[in-house]
């Protein structure tokens, strides 16, 4: 599973697929109404700049998540 840090680096369009399950109902939940596309394979895919505003908007949860995860490693 690709970490959250790692799809706000590569500065691309997200998959809904690619976000972690435990943050993917927020991130459904903030791409209501959003525009979105989808690719060859079915998937989702959510553009950059929806995704960077929903991180914004949770980075110190994602961070704390993040740390923990570091840790339990």
């Amino acid at each position: 599973m690709v970490k959250i840090s790692e799809l706000v680096a590569n500065k691309k369009d997200v998959k809904f697929n690619d976000i972690p399950l435990d943050w993917r109902d927020s991130f459904n939940l903030f791409m209501f109404g959003q525009t979105i596309y989808g690719d060859d394979d079915g998937n989702f895919i959510a553009y950059y700049r929806d995704f960077i505003r929903w991180y914004w908007q949770n980075q110190r949860e994602l961070d704390r998540d993040n740390k923990i995860d570091d840790i339990l490693e």
